[in-house]
């Protein structure tokens, strides 16, 4: 699997107003809970709305999918908010992009 420069590259956060600030990065292996936490607050109907059956985990497939790159082909990138009162990220949008194969 080929390794992105994109990945060492130090985050840069911006301030957004209200104490909020957010950055983009491409998604790490280490943000793995950081998918999770998302997916876990919501509702049975968003659920099945956004993955077309019902599910109540995300499935590792997925999960190895979204944060398991080749980055000569596929890229993931993700911004992240930080609250004014913490330093914790969280999750707030989520693209992927592939290359396309002929």
């Amino acid at each position: 699997m080929a390794h992105s420069p994109m990945l060492d590259t130090p985050e840069t956060f911006h301030a957004i107003g209200d104490g909020f600030e957010y950055g983009i990065r491409p998604i790490q292996k280490s943000d793995k809970q950081k998918l999770i936490n998302p997916f876990n607050h919501l509702s049975p109907e968003n659920r099945y709305l956004r993955f077309a059956h019902a599910i109540s985990e995300l499935p590792d497939e997925y999960l190895e999918d979204v944060i398991e790159l080749d980055y000569q082909k596929e890229m993931a990138l993700a911004t992240f908010i930080k609250p004014n009162t913490k330093d914790e990220e969280l999750l707030a949008l989520l693209g992927t992009y592939a290359k396309e194969t002929l």
